[in-house]
Formats: structure tokens, sequence, C-alpha cells
């Protein structure tokens, strides 16, 4: 799972700082309703769609039949921001690329 910059209170703060691990984790805890978890970066209506769309990756990860044996990749970006795709993979920081944190799936011509 994947939020576009818009999917936060602050974009470009999003946008100019690197994700540690301990603040991956604080955002796991708030998506998964840890109790005392509180996350205040993200928009309010970020986490129903999480919750939401978690139902979508159930369909995707069971056992495959018929024609879905053959899909690769399958993606899901929702208007306020949120994107899943699976198989999930981590996105390289290469020097002179675009930052990942940067991709916004409201803007693909889907």
């Amino acid at each position: 799972m994947k939020f576009a910059p818009g999917a936060f209170l602050d974009p470009y703060a999003y946008i100019g700082t690197y994700e540690t691990e301990k603040e991956i984790r604080l955002l796991e805890s708030y998506m998964m309703g840890a109790p005392g978890s509180e996350y205040n970066k993200l928009r309010r209506d970020i986490r129903s769609t999480v919750i939401a769309t978690w139902k979508v990756e159930e369909l995707w990860l069971r056992d495959k039949i018929n024609l879905t044996q053959y899909l690769v990749w399958r993606y899901i970006g929702t208007a306020n921001g949120v994107f899943r795709k699976t198989p999930g993979t981590v996105e390289p920081k290469t020097p002179g690329t675009v930052e990942p944190k940067t991709y916004d799936p409201r803007e693909r011509p889907w």
C-alpha cells in the first residue's frame, strides 16, 4: 500500500522527508487500530479507505482460479490517494529518478 502526497495533511513535508522504520510502525499501528495509536499526518478519510480496500486485497490473494492465475499485477487507486498493488514491491531510491513518494494514482489515466 502507498499513499499519494495528497493523502497527507502536509504533502510537501511528506515528500521532503525520508520514511523511517519507526514512522512506518506508527502508521501500521494506526491503520490496524491498535489501542492508543495515533497518526496525525494523514487526512481524516484515509484510514477508512484503507480499511475498505482490505477486502479487495483479500480477493487478490485468494487461491488463483480460472483466468486470474495469469494476472501478474493488480492495482487499485482511490480518489483520495490510497494506492494498493499486489504483489508489493520496495521502490528503490535511485539518484536522478523521481522519488516514489511523489507518485499519485489520481494522475494516472485509468
